[in-house]
């Protein structure tokens, strides 16, 4: 034990420039000296692993030069997302086999990351783009804004992201913040949810004495707290129309003066807007100045909701280690998913998939865990009308149960048992495709009640 002592801290030792994936196939040994350890490049190459890794990875390439994806199911750059976060969670070798894991030395902004090396956060000259951003962003359309947003916060120019609830607009915003290698705050602003008889006040600030019931020696306002940082105006649609003229006017001179003040104040803000509605409707509406929408839409960019997105396998993936599990999902439980419209976006797959692993009756997600929790949330089964062309959530709900029904030889139990559902479930969509009870066989296994 102490040679193994000495060994594992001697290794740390050596690799302490290095990420270090520490990890074992039962939780309560990871942090003893039978977990294996694994030094990697900030390219996610091995360039280390102690015999304890070996053993537990056998028949695995754990070599110096092999690749990170050469051995665990998932990219690099997504472990190195879910550590940054956790710094601990489950992972899943080639074969099947899954571990916990704890890691150490993770690359963080302003480290060498993905074979760039970044300038310090107190640079404000420093340029960071190329820093990953910590959500799911393989679709070629979020990944050409992404780009976008980065060259315009380079540039200082205001951008205005659009997308439904949920498609990620704040995760976006806060991914321009890092990346500008602003030494600032990062600001959000909810406009829809400021009283409104205050919503100046709390902008722009104010000093001591300026109005009944402010504060003793007055306040800063939201602008100055972004100073040097990034103010994100969330659903700016909804900001008052009387505030929209001094908005503008910031957005025109950067400069900011506070309620009761006869001086102004010189204020290097990155402003980022989102909304979820029509500003041009709004406009038409004369709820909204249409020079405030050509001042904030310096870079316009659309996030796609998550009923079209090419990634939606990966975020699937993505919330499964969120929520601290990476139990395989079949093509089929996928593909039932994608009937589903997502009104909700990225929040309600969250939840949905929690849900799904609360109900799940195996250690693999399957179609019949989806008929489940869209059950149990009285959701319908068929999906509201999208723009894209897609099978009615029923029909495949049906088609899973006659496929799995088949597959069991028309055994109901055994259909109902791999389903996760009741036999009355399987009886009850059987009828409707019109096979009657007294089709079924004894010799299924199944007793058919008159």
């Amino acid at each position: 034990m102490s040679a193994l002592h000495i060994e594992a801290e001697l290794f740390r030792d050596t690799f302490r420039g290095n990420t270090i994936l520490q990890f074992h196939n039962r939780q309560e040994f990871v942090h003893t000296l039978d977990a294996g350890l694994i030094a990697f490049s900030p390219e996610g190459i091995i360039i280390a692993s102690n015999r304890q890794a070996r053993f537990s990875l056998q028949d695995l390439p754990v070599t110096p030069g092999q690749s990170f994806d050469t051995v665990f199911r998932t990219s690099y750059q997504r472990f190195l997302d879910q550590a940054r976060i956790h710094d601990s969670g489950q992972i899943t070798d080639r074969r099947g086999s899954t571990y916990y894991f704890l890691t150490s030395n993770l690359a963080r902004p302003g480290k060498v990351l993905a074979g760039v090396e970044f300038a310090s956060k107190n640079s404000n000259s420093s340029k960071r783009i190329g820093i990953q951003p910590n959500f799911v962003c393989d679709d070629p359309e979020v990944r050409q804004a992404l780009q976008l947003a980065e060259h315009a916060t380079q540039r200082h120019i205001p951008i205005l992201i659009r997308g439904e609830t949920g498609t990620g607009k704040e995760l976006l915003a806060r991914h321009v913040h890092s990346v500008s290698g602003r030494t600032g705050k990062f600001v959000p602003v909810n406009c829809s949810a400021l009283p409104e008889a205050l919503i100046e006040a709390e902008f722009f600030g104010y000093r001591d004495g300026a109005f009944t019931g402010s504060r003793r020696g007055g306040a800063r306002g939201l602008i100055l707290e972004a100073d040097q940082g990034t103010l994100f105006l969330d659903e700016i649609g909804d900001m008052p129309f009387a505030l929209q003229a001094k908005l503008l006017r910031f957005l025109d001179q950067w400069t900011v003066r506070a309620v009761g003040s006869a001086s102004e104040e010189t204020v290097d803000v990155q402003v980022v807007s989102a909304t979820n509605s029509s500003l041009e409707q709004a406009v038409e509406d004369r709820r909204f100045r249409p020079d405030l929408l050509y001042r904030l839409r310096g870079v316009e960019i659309t996030l796609p909701p998550l009923r079209q997105r090419s990634d939606f396998l990966q975020a699937v993936h993505s919330l499964l280690a969120l929520h601290g599990t990476d139990c395989p999902v079949s093509d089929e439980t996928i593909d039932a998913m994608r009937q589903h419209n997502w009104p909700g976006n990225f929040r309600e797959l969250k939840n949905f998939i929690l849900r799904m692993i609360l109900v799940a009756n195996s250690s693999v997600l399957l179609p019949g865990d989806v008929i489940r929790v869209f059950d149990l949330t009285n959701v319908s089964s068929k999906p509201e009308p999208a723009p894209m062309s897609q099978r009615d959530l029923r029909k495949s709900r049906r088609d899973t149960i006659i496929a799995t029904y088949r597959s069991c030889n028309g055994n109901v139990v055994r259909t109902a048992r791999e389903l996760g559902v009741s036999r009355h479930t399987i009886y009850r969509e059987l009828r409707k495709i019109g096979i009657e009870k007294s089709k079924f066989s004894r010799s299924s296994g199944d007793t058919p009640k008159t």
